[in-house]
C-alpha cells in the first residue's frame, strides 16, 4: 500500500499518488474476493454430501449460514466495484441457499446440480474480473 506520507515528502503527485492507492485498494478487493471464492468452493462441497444424504444437523445449519455469509460479503465487494457478473452470481447463489435453509429435506435434486455450478460461476466471475486481468498481466 503506498505511503501517502512519505509520499509527499518526496514530491510525488497527488494524482499520481491517489492512482496508487486505487491499484492497491483494488488488488486488496481482487484477493479478498479469490479468498471467498475459495472458501465457497470449500463449503460447498463439505455441504453437497450431507445435504445429498439427508444428515441435516447443525453443523449442516453452520455451514450453509457460513456460505450465505460469505456470498453476502461478495455481493457487497460486486456492488461496490459495479461487477454486475458476481451480483447475478451472489443473487442465484442466496436464492438457493434460501430454499435449502427453508427445505433442507428432502434434497432438491435441482440444487444439489446447481452448487457445483455456483463455484464454477463464482471463479468464472473472478477470473473476468478487469482487475484480475490486469493484475495477472503487470
Amino acid at each position: 500500500m503506498p505511503n501517502p506520507v512519505h509520499a509527499s515528502g518526496t514530491g510525488v503527485p497527488r494524482e499520481a499518488l491517489e492512482r496508487e492507492i486505487s491499484a492497491a485498494a483494488q488488488n486488496l478487493t481482487t484477493r479478498k474476493l479469490s479468498n471467498d471464492v475459495t472458501a465457497i468452493r470449500r463449503l460447498v462441497y463439505e455441504i453437497v454430501p450431507d445435504y445429498e444424504a439427508g444428515n441435516i444437523n447443525d453443523h449442516f445449519r453452520r455451514r450453509v449460514q457460513d456460505l450465505h455469509d460469505i456470498v453476502a460479503m461478495i455481493q457487497r465487494r460486486g456492488l461496490k466495484l459495479g461487477n454486475q457478473d458476481l451480483v447475478s452470481m451472489c443473487e442465484l447463489a442466496d436464492n438457493i441457499l434460501g430454499e435449502i435453509r427453508e427445505h433442507p429435506a428432502p434434497p432438491n435434486l435441482k440444487h444439489l446440480r446447481a452448487m457445483p455450478k455456483l463455484v464454477s460461476g463464482f471463479q468464472m466471475a473472478l477470473l473476468a474480473m478487469p482487475e484480475r486481468r490486469n493484475n495477472r498481466a503487470g
